[in-house]
């Protein structure tokens, strides 16, 4: 049964063929993988069966590099082995599984798909696991030490060469995409603002001249408050606390507080500053 994907060919990095088998190790890089390919095959007949596995770069580079020190990383401790599970989502859930293991003097490759089924809650939600039961397909090839670590030295070489050549590129997009992200938040930070701008106040008379100073008592300090509070501030202060209880930056008890002190001692332009900076606090 064949698993070759349609669309373009792949870039070759490395292919190890055997009298009865191939692995192929492809460039996927557009899309930040590596595709590893293999088949089964007989001679003057062709492939019998082929199965892929895209490899994520983290995971390539350290499966091979320490396949070129002559070792398997080892995911799976019941079988000593490097296991991979993935899958794709499109139309009917295929589940994909990468298997390395070293027995003796010989390393396997061997990769195999089957029927999935997306996973439930928690962490993995929403992934491509195999149905339990149901039948795989799956090719094993064979190579030996030398021809591993001939492959892994290969395929490390070529992602350096691909690191070097697209780092410009890489750093430019990463910089446009950063660009973007400040010029969205300063658009979100200055968008607030500007509807809590207070309408400039009216021009005030000239404030008569203060009264002879008289020591305070008690009596004066708690008399009720004046009458006429400055109201252009006390406006400004009722339009931008509405506002802020309405985005619940600012707790409203507090705005409450405020407002009623500011009321009695007829200092609405301290709270509107301490509003301000509550806001500030929050944002």
């Amino acid at each position: 049964m064949s698993d070759q994907p349609a669309g373009r060919p792949h870039y070759r990095i490395y292919s190890q063929v055997t009298p009865s088998a191939f692995l192929h190790v492809e460039d996927a890089l557009a899309i930040g993988k590596l595709r590893l390919f293999a088949g089964k095959y007989e001679k003057g007949q062709g492939a019998s069966a082929t199965a892929h596995h895209y490899l994520d770069l983290d995971d390539a580079r350290l499966l091979f590099t320490d396949l070129a020190a002559g070792k398997v990383p080892v995911t799976d401790e019941k079988d000593q082995a490097y296991v991979e599970y993935k899958g794709s989502g499109e139309g009917i859930p295929v589940s994909r599984i990468l298997k390395v293991q070293a027995r003796q003097d010989r390393v396997f490759f061997e990769l195999s798909y089957g029927p999935g089924e997306y996973s439930g809650e928690g962490l993995g939600a929403g992934a491509v696991r195999p149905v339990r039961g149901a039948q795989r397909q799956s090719v094993t090839v064979a190579l030996s030490w030398l021809e591993a670590r001939k492959m892994a030295l290969a395929v490390l070489a070529h992602l350096t060469a691909w690191e070097i050549a697209s780092f410009p590129a890489r750093i430019a997009t990463r910089l446009a995409q950063q660009a973007e992200e400040m010029a969205e938040r300063r658009a979100l930070a200055a968008a607030p603002q500007a509807e809590e701008e207070a309408p400039p106040a009216p021009a005030r008379p000239a404030a008569p001249a203060p009264p002879p100073a008289i020591q305070p008592t008690p009596e004066a300090v708690t008399a009720p408050p004046s009458p006429e509070p400055e109201r252009a501030d006390a406006t400004a202060y009722w339009q931008l606390a509405n506002s802020e209880a309405a985005r619940k930056a600012v707790d409203p008890a507090q705005i409450k507080d405020w407002a009623l002190k500011a009321q009695q001692y007829n200092r609405w332009d301290l709270a509107i500053r301490r509003l301000k900076e509550a806001i500030a606090r929050s944002q």
